[in-house]
C-alpha cells in the first residue's frame, strides 16, 4: 500500500483525498417541549449510506451503512450519541459520541470506535479522536 502523504519534487506535500458517495437520513423520534430538557430534550435515530469512489487508505469502494441513534441533553448544549456501522473498511465496528459543545459556529466532539464488535468491547483494535470544527461568520 502506497503511503497518501508523499513529498513531490519541487518540496510541495501531496495528498490523496478521499472521493465518496455519502446519503443519509435522520429522524427526530422524541422532542421535548416543557419539562425533559435536561436529562433529554431531544432523541434522533439515523442511517447512512457511505461508498468510496476510488480506492484510498482511508475508504474503499465497499459500501458501508450506518444505524444509530442521538441523545440531546443539558438543554441541547451535550449529547450522546451510539452508532453500528456494517461494511467499508471498519466492516463491523461499534461507535460512541460525545458532543460536548455544537453552537452556531463552533463544534467539539470526542468519538470512541471499538472495530469488530457491535458491544463498544474491541476484538481488532480501537479509534479515538477529537473533532474541532469552526464555520465561517455571515457578513
Amino acid at each position: 500500500m502506497q503511503d497518501d502523504d508523499t513529498l513531490s519534487a519541487d518540496g510541495a506535500i501531496w495528498r490523496q483525498t478521499s472521493t465518496f458517495l455519502h446519503a443519509g437520513v435522520i429522524q427526530t423520534v422524541w422532542d421535548s417541549q416543557w419539562w425533559g430538557n435536561f436529562l433529554s430534550r431531544q432523541i434522533r435515530v439515523s442511517a447512512e449510506y457511505l461508498q468510496g469512489l476510488a480506492n484510498t487508505p482511508q475508504i474503499n469502494t465497499v459500501p458501508q451503512i450506518s444505524i444509530g441513534a442521538e441523545n440531546d441533553m443539558l438543554f441541547g448544549l451535550m449529547s450522546t450519541g451510539y452508532r453500528l456501522h456494517i461494511g467499508g473498511t471498519k466492516r463491523l465496528a461499534s461507535s460512541l459520541e460525545l458532543r460536548l459543545m455544537d453552537r452556531k459556529r463552533i463544534s467539539l466532539r470526542a468519538h470512541y470506535d471499538a472495530y469488530g464488535s457491535p458491544f463498544l468491547s474491541p476484538r481488532r483494535g480501537v479509534g479515538a479522536g477529537l473533532r474541532f470544527g469552526f464555520y465561517g461568520l455571515q457578513l
